[in-house]
């Protein structure tokens, strides 16, 4: 399969379960191809405020940071473990990386040689190792101004305000089955969970949790997105929680897609007209920064969406991609 020549061109970079694919997007039509580390299952991504893209993570070649020269290479100091969850703090420009088993690791900018964060795994990790099912796993990290969040799926949220160098259980009010965070750089005091048992919004850093009503029957929300700059826009994917394990169903999990306009406080789920069928569930949004009424949406079982209107509908763009798990804004994106 042919890959992009001229990476610049690649407007939106998709994790799957193949590599790292990227998408030129157009008004008629738009082109998805593989981008890098082809036939490796990529499952998270790390871009700079310039959409351009320093590294993926794998579930089971680490964290492959792109060199000057485009190529790929495996980033030193986590082993034996997947990686689930990357991003970078704005102030610093520091990364972060999280796995299963949940752990969480560190690394200067310009430098991906990670370093675990021992205080990441206080007193509450006696829960996580308890579990006899499934280790517990980093689900989501959200860096904001002067604050680091990790959710640990059946674990809660955490809280750092020195860099990652300590940690605070934020979880008070918040069902432990955390999927999504997110938040924005105009309002870093809030923040949104999304959960197996509904959508979460805090107002005070993580000190303290609100549910927002949704459709109690599409309830496990799956994905988050806050537009830039304008932080009442709100974007949530949900789904049947009993099925997400299942996404092969002939409905999928019975996905949906949740708007907001004034900052959560009310939230209008699609009707099937304004939204095609997906057969999985939602894995991610981006919104153009330069048209913000353009978004964009992955889902697990490789559809790819568009919606030109601020999120009021939505069309397909692909369905043949082996599986988006991630989304990240390239350079024509990023203002």
């Amino acid at each position: 399969m042919a890959e992009i020549e001229d990476h610049t061109r690649a407007d939106l970079y998709l994790a799957t379960r193949r590599g790292v694919y990227a998408a030129q997007l157009g008004d008629d039509e738009t082109q998805v191809f593989p981008f890098a580390l082809w036939g490796m299952a990529t499952t998270c991504l790390l871009s700079d405020e310039h959409g351009v893209l320093l590294a993926a993570g794998t579930r089971d070649q680490g964290v492959q940071a792109r060199s000057a020269e485009g190529a790929y290479r495996r980033t030193s100091g986590i082993a034996g473990a997947e990686i689930t969850a990357l991003t970078r703090e704005p102030r610093s420009g520091a990364a972060y990386a999280g796995t299963e088993p949940a752990a969480l690791h560190r690394a200067s900018e310009g430098d991906l040689a990670w370093i675990e964060a021992p205080s990441f795994r206080g007193p509450w990790a006696a829960a996580w190792l308890a579990q006899a099912t499934r280790p517990a796993r980093v689900s989501a990290l959200c860096g904001l101004e002067g604050a680091l969040y990790v959710s640990v799926y059946t674990g809660g949220v955490l809280r750092s305000s020195d860099g990652g160098r300590t940690f605070e259980p934020v979880s008070d009010g918040l069902p432990a089955s955390v999927r999504a965070l997110a938040g924005d750089r105009s309002a870093p005091q809030v923040i949104y969970a999304g959960t197996d048992a509904g959508l979460y919004r805090s107002e005070k850093s993580g000190y303290g949790w609100t549910r927002l009503a949704l459709d109690p029957r599409r309830e496990s929300i799956t994905a988050i997105a806050l537009c830039p700059g304008r932080p009442d826009l709100v974007l949530a994917g949900g789904a049947h929680a009993a099925v997400l394990a299942k996404p092969g169903t002939p409905a999928g999990a019975d996905a949906v897609v949740y708007r907001s306009e004034d900052g959560g406080k009310h939230f209008v789920a699609l009707s099937p007209e304004r939204l095609p069928l997906v057969r999985g569930i939602f894995t991610g949004f981006v919104f153009d920064h330069k048209r913000p009424e353009r978004i964009y949406a992955g889902a697990s079982s490789g559809e790819l969406f568009a919606s030109i209107d601020g999120g009021r509908s939505w069309r397909l763009l692909a369905a043949t991609i082996p599986g988006v798990l991630a989304l990240a804004a390239g350079p024509s994106l990023v203002a």
